[in-house]
């Protein structure tokens, strides 16, 4: 049962080089492991999607978000029934889907002696998102239009903290920007509204940015997919709805709304920044999405 690790020496801004080492020396040990380093954006697409046909069963990413989402997308090419098993090495800023895809832990070391013995595999969701131009994307844990996806792109210029403290500082500056709401139309399953949203949240798993949890009901083997809309808010109802999405209570408050479907279309009346697992998918330059749920698309070892 050949496994192989897919690592990003940049995740965590370049900071795991003695993590790495320990980590390949453990996973070289057992029997049949491939390890390689990516070396470019999207490097681990390419690797995951020529996985079967190397001849590997098992593909573990080794990073963060990002390159849990690159793996996914190269995995998600291969046929249903070829598709090897996805294993998980937390060693990101966020591991967001760490945390909600069964494994419920940062712990590498643990994450690693889980997918060399291969123990129990789970069978989850993951979502397809498309454009007004069909660019297509795979993705696994959230994907943000608007005010959550403004604050990513925040957080990818801060380099004096990490982990949660960095996204935290990076919705503070958005809030500060006066970030404003955009008329959205959506088809929920068929079902049209039309609302001045402030922030789009889907969710596969419930959390992101290191531990906002914007979609707190959120099943990742369900078969569907949950939302989160925020309506125009002062900064100071910003302010104080911050900590309350953290906890996953803010689904409470009267400006959040929130729900399941199976596909949504959404239609902004400008382009807005939206990212897919932490990743840009568009800046400035999409109005238009269309979002569905593959169910049991993924096998992931926990």
């Amino acid at each position: 049962m050949p496994t192989l690790f897919i690592a990003n020496p940049a995740a965590n801004h370049g900071q795991n080089s003695a993590l790495l080492t320990s980590l390949r020396e453990r996973a070289l040990r057992a029997q049949d492991a491939t390890w390689v380093e990516t070396k470019y954006e999207k490097h681990a697409t390419e690797l995951a999607a020529r996985a079967r046909a190397d001849g590997f069963d098992t593909v573990a990413a080794v990073g963060g978000d990002g390159t849990v989402h690159e793996t996914v997308n190269g995995l998600m090419q291969i046929g249903a029934s070829e598709r090897p098993s996805l294993g998980v090495i937390p060693i990101g800023t966020g591991n967001d889907f760490a945390m909600g895809s069964g494994l419920f832990t940062t712990d590498s070391n643990v994450a690693l002696q889980r997918v060399l013995n291969r123990a129990t595999t789970r069978a989850i969701d993951c979502a397809r998102v498309t454009d007004g131009i069909q660019k297509t994307e795979y993705w696994d844990n959230t994907l943000g239009i608007g005010f959550d996806a403004a604050a990513n792109l925040q957080a990818k210029s801060i380099k004096v903290v990490t982990g949660f403290a960095m996204y935290l500082l990076a919705v503070v500056r958005t809030i500060a920007q006066d970030f404003q709401a955009s008329r959205m139309h959506l088809r929920v399953d068929g079902e049209e509204l039309a609302r001045d949203i402030l922030m789009l949240t889907v969710g596969n798993g419930p959390r992101e940015g290191g531990g906002f949890t914007c979609t707190p009901a959120s099943i990742l083997d369900d078969g569907l997919l949950n939302f989160c809309m925020v309506e125009q808010l002062s900064r100071a109802q910003m302010i104080a709805l911050l900590p309350r999405v953290m906890n996953g209570t803010h689904v409470s408050d009267k400006h959040v709304t929130v729900g399941t479907f199976k596909k949504l279309h959404v239609q902004m009346d400008r382009h807005l920044p939206i990212h897919v697992d932490g990743e840009i998918f568009a800046f400035d330059a999409r109005n238009e999405l269309e979002i569905e749920v593959i169910p049991a698309g993924l096998r992931v070892i926990v």
